[in-house]
């Protein structure tokens, strides 16, 4: 964060990119076990299962101890992720499972918003 700051990257950049991936990584590295493991259903809960108890459970819980303010994320951001629920949802109720093109375009879909944030 502190690199990230004297890069002069916004609060919001630095929380939907860097802190973001860096709290994502035990989730994808389960999910990256379990899918090799034959066992997507786990790796599509364990996603689900942590972005529920991360938006419910710790935004929650800090609140009710301090207020927070949106530092910097803004309706676009909520709309992007809104975005990609809707594709994640479509293409798992479609054939019960994400395939490498689906799991591609959701990656490119990533990182041109990440691209965006950063330059926007």
């Amino acid at each position: 964060v502190i690199l990230a700051e004297a890069a002069g990257l916004s609060t919001a950049a630095i929380s939907l990119t860097v802190v973001a991936v860096g709290t994502s990584l035990p989730e994808l590295a389960a999910s990256l076990v379990a899918s090799a493991r034959g066992h997507g259903g786990v790796a599509v809960g364990n996603v689900v299962g942590s972005n529920i108890v991360n938006l419910s459970g710790v935004i929650g819980t800090t609140a009710l101890v301090s207020p927070l303010d949106g530092g910097g994320v803004g309706m676009a951001d909520v709309g992007v992720a809104g975005i990609a629920t809707v594709a994640c949802v479509t293409m798992l109720y479609a054939s019960r499972n994400i395939s490498r093109v689906e799991a591609a375009i959701l990656l490119t879909g990533y990182v041109s918003y990440v691209g965006w944030r950063l330059t926007g």
